[in-house]
């Protein structure tokens, strides 16, 4: 007898070598997806029984790794046979930069009661949720913005199940969609966020913002909007002159209750001829020691129009003799509420600032009905109305 047993079928592997007589060698592979437990290269020994120099190695799917490939297939542990004891397997998947993963959980046959796998959008759990997915999960395909992501199997139920989810790098060429902030909205092109994209961000009337305004669709790590979103705050000015035809006065940290302790004041001054009327949307201080004061004028030395404190249900309505008003808020030490929202106009429309890297055309007209038109300069594309 010259010949080592015969070592296939090899089960989820597959055996290469040119014989199995005495002093020859075969290497055992795995299939995607399974790592060999034992000796990778077996040689046929001398002696009166013919056998192989180390036992006959095992493919098995793993309980976690790192897996670096375009593509490929993560399997349940003992996959095809259920997976049996409680773990938690960890995975991380890494594809070539400037690409993101696809993952396809078309079999994903867990018990629903405990068993669930997380995903991240990264190579940490710090990093973006993508989902957690069960049984009983309708979505199946899911997309990363970076070219790693982070899979996590935990099971505590008492009966197994099997899952295959299959992965592919795709290449990166849209941007996930922008930040949606709390009292700003977003100045776009389209829906569509390609590389080299912008967005701006505006903050609704009486909120200030925080930050950068405009934001660029990058490719770095992730393929994501370059910085951090901006913030839009409330301030608490002093003396803050105000000279659009229209605006809005909001008490610090509105809706949030105002701060103690503080004084605030802005000038309006519009057009000359024109008056301001200041319609009072929402008021709530504490009565008698948190006041807000409208002056008919340019200072607080001007005439008292009306003075604020307490609770007002109903819109009320001040107007001015001039094209200035001088507005004034304190509170004290003790008690805070929600504040105010104040809105004020005049019948005419401001001339808005032109665009930057931008221009406004013709002849402007400020009076209702009327129209302006904006332009770029050269090399430059409009975002947002013409």
């Amino acid at each position: 007898l010259q010949e080592c047993p015969d070592p296939e079928p090899f089960a989820n592997g597959i055996v290469r070598g040119a014989g199995y007589n005495v002093g020859q060698s075969v290497t055992f592979e795995c299939l995607p997806g399974y790592q060999l437990t034992g000796h990778p290269v077996l040689t046929c020994q001398h002696g009166t029984n013919r056998n192989w120099d180390h036992p006959l190695p095992k493919c098995e799917v793993p309980c976690g790794g790192n897996i670096t490939s375009s593509n490929g297939t993560v399997y349940s542990p003992g996959f095809p046979s259920p997976y049996s004891s409680s773990q938690d397997c960890v995975w991380l998947i890494t594809v070539p930069i400037g690409h993101g993963v696809r993952l396809n959980l078309s079999l994903l046959q867990t018990e629903p009661s405990g068993d669930f796998i997380t995903i991240w959008d990264g190579p940490q759990q710090t990093a973006p949720r993508l989902g957690v997915f069960t049984r009983s999960m309708a979505k199946k395909t899911v997309h990363s913005s970076s070219n790693q992501v982070l899979l996590k199997f935990h099971r505590d139920a008492a009966t197994g199940g099997i899952f295959a989810i299959a992965f592919s790098a795709y290449p990166l060429t849209k941007c996930p969609p922008p930040t949606i902030l709390p009292n700003a909205e977003v100045v776009t092109e389209n829906e569509e966020f390609n590389i080299g994209d912008i967005v701006r961000y505006r903050c609704l009337p009486g909120f200030t913002l925080v930050g950068n305004e405009i934001l660029t669709c990058k490719l770095g790590t992730y393929l994501q909007f370059e910085g951090p979103p901006p913030i839009c705050e409330v301030h608490c000015p002093t003396n803050e002159l105000l000279t659009d035809s229209t605006g809005v006065i909001l008490s610090q940290s509105y809706p949030g209750s105002y701060p103690q302790f503080q004084t605030c004041s802005w000038l309006v001054r519009v057009e000359p001829d024109y008056n301001i009327s200041l319609t009072v949307e929402y008021f709530l201080s504490e009565k008698q020691y948190d006041e807000f004061e409208i002056f008919d004028g340019p200072s607080g030395q001007s005439p008292l129009l009306k003075a604020l404190s307490g609770n007002y249900s109903a819109p009320l309505i001040v107007t001015s003799s001039s094209n200035s008003v001088y507005l004034r808020w304190s509170s004290d030490h003790a008690y805070n509420r929600k504040g105010f929202k104040i809105r004020y106009s005049a019948p005419y429309c401001s001339l808005p600032r032109a665009p930057l890297h931008g221009f406004i055309l013709g002849q402007t007209s400020t009076q209702p009905g009327g129209s302006i038109h904006f332009g770029c300069n050269a090399g430059y594309r409009l975002v947002g109305h013409s």
